[in-house]
């Protein structure tokens, strides 16, 4: 579940979240997304309630946007990965995680998910 509302200035959008799987941890986490005018990029900051943190680059691709991110976990372990949203409509994109490393080594790849604006939410 996340909230996403765009800052007073209107120049960043700031997002919490919460993912829960049964039998883990609840993660939650805030990210701000934002235009950086030293790049010409929009960039991403990260931060969740384990103690980690990560940084992203977004990218357009035709319909998609690609996220390139740099993690560092709670336990000093780094990581990276690519992020690719999909918009399918005004209420709904998909979501899926490529390319994922830790320490150098290879993760399984995160299955498409979709995500859906629940009903009253703005």
């Amino acid at each position: 579940k996340s909230s996403c509302r765009w800052s007073k200035n209107g120049n960043f959008i700031t997002k919490n979240f919460r993912v829960t799987i049964p039998g883990m941890d609840t993660l939650e986490g805030t990210q701000v997304i934002g235009y950086d005018a030293s790049t010409s990029t929009i960039r991403c900051w990260l931060f969740d309630s384990d103690g980690g943190h990560a940084t992203g680059v977004w990218k357009q691709n035709g319909d998609n946007w690609e996220v390139s991110t740099s993690q560092v976990m709670a336990d000093g372990r780094v990581g990276s990965s690519t992020n690719i949203f999909t918009p399918l409509d005004e209420n709904q994109f998909t979501w899926k995680s490529i390319a994922r490393k830790v320490d150098g080594e290879f993760l399984p790849n995160v299955s498409t998910v979709r995500v859906v604006r629940a009903v009253g939410d703005e």
